[in-house]
């Protein structure tokens, strides 16, 4: 039922886009930018529909926290886990929850079928919650060293958890709501604001159809596009799973070319070099399922995408050059005073001037100027006819000169350094978000121990299974030390604990490897005191966290209508009345030289 009612959420969100995106082409087609800007916020529709049907687990796990609370006082009365999930199940309100442990409780009795059902449990603390239930019905509670019920305090301990959360979840999401889109609302105001400009402000035109124009708007939609995702990164707080290893990966299948396969040998670091071991850590603290060898395929690969990407750039930047001057975007010196001499309408020298750019020839300009000046006396023009002639042989050099160049192809290299530097700048990024990953996993990890510590059969080896069907960032970790422990090998041992960079890890593993000369317990003695004072650190750093993100969002989501108001608007016209003042000035000089030369004939 579950299943069916995800599949029907996931069309649903789909139909929501798809109907999007046709409103979006139908009346948006004949602007690029406008259609490519609503087309992302089209996307950005279905998801938020797919979270608004589906949503997040945040409202399951305050059902599971609730579900706990019964769970404790059914448990205090009835002292048999049975009853108590029976008690439980009666009281909570949250259908998906109930199933679950319905079935969990018919499953306590076969080892072999509740394992399978705990891999596919799509929550962390709800797999804590079972397995405290699963030993307790097989072994009974347990009470720890102040005497207390072990099952007990692991349900209370896991609410604390749940609640901290909880509370960083609903906080982000409270002061977070929306901020990523007044990221890119504020994109579709180029376009009603460059035809009301052009409208009532054309001399603004020489900017907002200029190159400076393009890069100025293309600079702030990239800034824009990154701050909504930096945005939609501190929204998703809960804990993503990594992607499962796949069995061929693209950069392979590049690899299988002989030629790239031998350049990708020629440039990828020696193994056990210094630069490897770099790599190695920082896929390792990335948790990416990659290689070192993928990396440099990327590097390649994105090397060639961010040059070809510039290249466009410059080419792009080229074709509106050449369409602003044959398009008179900014009126030369010539055209004005052919305008004032022949007493013509500038559309209809322009009309001239176009039909006549064929007749220059770049590698002759004499003969050029005297052809086409017979070209405008045919056409009945000999007063000011000089000035149309040189209007018409500027523009035509312009346009030629206009062609990709040695600097072009220069700073076509900066997107080869930007592509061969993307990779390990993304995984150095992920390596940081992945911190408070790394601290959930540790709390789990710390209740698996805390729920077994005072079972008989709570060895190293069955916590580090158990450990590794919860482990996420630190299975490859865990696997190699339960595989050396199951061989006794502990020189072995010691070399895989110098690779483990995370101190709360490494003291785990530690006390695990001791455990296997004394007592479990024994090893662990200080780990429910270091919960709690790791649990009030915990909220603390929430708390931090939530300040510094929001602080942060905030600043980010009024970026985009701060750069379009200073850096499209203000600064821009600014700039178009400077060159306005400045081209008024120079014309009146010239009319006073004029006068001056005419008085003195």
């Amino acid at each position: 039922m579950i299943r069916y009612k995800v599949i029907f959420d996931i069309i649903l969100s789909g139909l929501v886009g798809l109907i999007a995106v046709v409103i979006v082409i139908a009346f948006f087609r004949n602007n690029l930018y406008v259609t490519c800007t609503f087309l992302f916020l089209c996307y950005q529709i279905q998801q938020m529909t797919l979270d608004i049907l589906i949503g997040n687990d945040t409202r399951f796990l305050e059902s599971l926290y609730e579900y706990n609370i019964e769970l404790q006082q059914a448990f205090n009365l009835t002292k048999d886990v049975r009853a108590a999930i029976k008690e439980a199940n009666i009281n909570s309100e949250n259908y998906n929850l109930t199933k679950r442990m319905e079935e969990v409780e018919k499953l306590l009795d076969d080892e072999l079928e509740l394992e399978l059902y705990l891999q596919d449990c799509p929550n962390e603390y709800l797999k804590l919650l079972i397995l405290n239930c699963s030993l307790v019905s097989e072994n009974g509670d347990k009470k720890d060293v102040d005497g207390k019920s072990v099952f007990l305090e692991n349900i209370f301990y896991n609410n604390e958890n749940i609640q901290t959360e909880v509370f960083k979840r609903r906080q982000l999401e409270f002061w977070l709501k929306g901020l990523k889109l007044t990221c890119i609302l504020p994109l579709l105001t180029f376009s009603p604001y460059e035809i009301w400009a052009h409208k009532y402000l054309s001399v603004s035109d020489i900017f907002y159809n200029s190159t400076k124009g393009f890069l100025v708007k293309l600079a702030i939609t990239i800034i824009s596009i990154i701050s909504f995702f930096i945005i939609d990164g501190y929204e998703k707080t809960h804990r993503t799973k990594s992607k499962v290893q796949k069995d061929e990966h693209w950069e392979d299948k590049l690899c299988k070319i002989k030629a790239f396969k031998n350049l990708i040998s020629h440039i990828t670091p020696k193994r056990n070099s210094a630069k490897a071991y770099r790599y190695t850590k920082l896929i390792s603290d990335s948790g990416e399922f990659t290689t070192i060898e993928h990396i440099f395929v990327q590097k390649v690969v994105f090397s060639i995408i961010g040059f070809i990407v510039i290249f466009s750039v410059t080419i792009s930047l080229h074709q509106i050059n050449k369409s602003n001057i044959l398009n008179n975007l900014i009126i030369s010196a010539e055209l004005q005073n052919s305008i004032i001499q022949t007493q013509m309408d500038k559309e209809d020298i322009v009309n001239l001037e176009n039909d006549l750019f064929q007749y220059v020839n770049e590698d002759d300009l004499d003969e050029s100027y005297s052809i086409l000046l017979d070209k405008v006396n045919e056409q009945g023009v000999v007063t000011g006819a000089d000035y149309i002639v040189r209007d018409i042989i500027t523009k035509q050099v312009k346009v030629l000169n206009e062609k990709i160049s040695l600097i072009d192809i220069l700073i076509s290299l900066t997107g080869i350094f930007l592509g061969y530097c993307s990779p390990e700048v993304i995984l150095k990024l992920k390596t940081k978000y992945r911190k408070q990953e790394m601290e959930n996993e540790i709390i789990i990890f710390e209740t698996i121990i805390l729920i077994y510590m005072y079972h008989e059969h709570g060895t190293s080896e069955i916590i580090l299974q158990t450990m590794s069907k919860f482990a996420d960032i630190f299975k490859p970790q865990v696997d190699n030390v339960l595989k050396e422990i199951r061989k006794s090998d502990f020189k072995a041992l010691e070399n895989l604990i110098e690779d483990i960079k995370y101190k709360p890890f490494l003291n785990l593993i530690k006390n695990l490897i001791k455990a296997e000369n004394i007592k479990t317990k024994d090893a662990f003695i200080s780990l429910s005191e270091n919960r709690r004072n790791y649990l009030m650190n915990r909220k603390e750093d929430n708390k931090r966290m939530v300040y510094k993100r929001v602080n942060n969002a905030q600043i980010l989501s009024i970026s985009t209508i701060t750069l379009i108001v200073i850096c499209y608007m203000a600064i821009p016209l600014l700039y178009v009345s400077t060159v306005q003042y400045n081209k008024t000035q120079s014309q009146i000089l010239e009319y006073q030289n004029n006068d001056i030369q005419n008085n003195e004939k």
